[in-house]
């Protein structure tokens, strides 16, 4: 069990950083090592997490979006 939510954490952890444009979500799902099903759940986790932290420099989900899409 305590397996489990290591896998989970870092998948949450992971998808912060690809929900940033840093990494892929590819690359996090292949970090973390959960199924797709788990790792889904983590990467919506990983989405409020990351609109946290732009809100809280300045930014949001449509700047991250931006940053996404090149522009």
């Amino acid at each position: 069990m305590a397996k489990e939510k290591v896998k989970h954490l870092s998948a949450v952890f992971a998808s912060v950083f690809a929900h940033h444009g840093h990494i892929t979500k590819e690359e996090a799902k292949e970090i973390s090592g959960l199924e797709d099903h788990e790792f889904d759940k983590a990467y919506d986790k990983a989405s409020n997490i990351a609109d946290k932290v732009m809100q809280h420099e300045g930014g949001g989900r449509k700047n991250r979006e931006n940053r996404a899409q090149g522009d």
